[in-house]
């Protein structure tokens, strides 16, 4: 799908393990922050209270009160200046990295593999590449905004809504496998569940056609999508 995507020059992004840039706790921490700069604080979506706490979770080295005054200043700081959502993502990600962050990998040395996986998304901004026009805005809204595709696997939609829903390859043997036990076939179901449950307004199912294929099993849609026709009485 992320090949298609760039055949045809369609803007995406990638939620899944392959993701364009590794999202561990920092990074996803960013994107909350970004989130809280597009008008979170107004509903508390995320909660300042919850992206503090983590900020100072991570600065273990400050121990007595004034240090963590100081630290969540920092950060406080940060967001009040950055409310421009329009502002190029790179701008807003060099400022965070002088503001807050090259204070925390310099005194954290065990941040070094959150380090590295800011420099990739950084890196990620430069001329030409993916992120390279983004907003602020447009990072904060990946999960949700209609300028780009979400590319994400069932196991990662689970808490996620979309308007529009595309499953793809929802076959037979793939969803559930061949052979599988119970306990699969419930998990596989489950997952459909998940998928199904992901449009706010619209879903297509994307499944092969009746035959074989080249080892000689039987393809089409998945029994799960068989299921479901036959509950909407299609």
């Amino acid at each position: 799908m992320a090949r298609a995507c760039e055949t045809f020059n369609l803007p995406y992004i990638r939620l899944d393990s392959r993701a364009s840039y590794p999202r561990t706790r920092l990074t996803r921490w960013i994107e909350l922050c970004a989130r809280w700069c597009n008008g979170g604080w107004e509903n508390a979506q995320p909660r300042y209270d919850d992206l503090v706490r983590a900020w100072l979770g991570w600065n273990r080295w400050a121990n007595s009160s004034v240090q963590r005054i100081i630290v969540e200043r920092q950060l406080s700081f940060f967001l009040l200046d950055h409310q421009n959502i329009d502002c190029n993502l790179r701008v807003w990600l060099n400022s965070l990295y002088q503001t807050c962050l090259v204070p925390l990998f310099t005194q954290q040395r065990e941040m070094a593999e959150e380090q590295e996986a800011f420099n990739k998304l950084l890196t990620l901004t430069e001329p030409k590449k993916r992120f390279a026009d983004f907003s602020v805005r447009m990072f904060s809204e990946q999960n949700s905004s209609s300028s780009h595709l979400n590319l994400i696997t069932l196991h990662g939609a689970k808490g996620t809504e979309f308007d529009s829903v595309v499953l793809m390859g929802i076959d037979r043997g793939v969803l559930p496998r061949r052979n599988v036990n119970q306990r699969d076939q419930k998990e596989s179901r489950r997952l459909f569940y998940v998928g199904i449950t992901r449009a706010k307004s619209e879903i297509h199912i994307v499944c092969a056609s009746e035959g074989e294929n080249t080892r000689g099993h039987l393809v089409g849609p998945s029994p799960l999508v068989l299921e479901l026709q036959r509950r909407l009485g299609k």
